[in-house]
């Protein structure tokens, strides 16, 4: 049974929501030029 039958339509668009704020923050951070401390930078690295 592939994954996207098991998963219930709430669920989709709950990971559709968390993948467009983390592509919001993103364009946040490279607009506002923040950078990323080193610490976080190597976390799973």
């Amino acid at each position: 049974m592939p994954v996207l039958e098991r998963l219930d339509k709430f669920s989709i668009l709950e990971a559709a929501e968390i993948a467009a704020q983390f592509g919001l923050s993103n364009r946040l951070t490279k607009a506002f030029g923040w950078q990323v401390g080193p610490e976080y930078d190597q976390l799973f690295r």
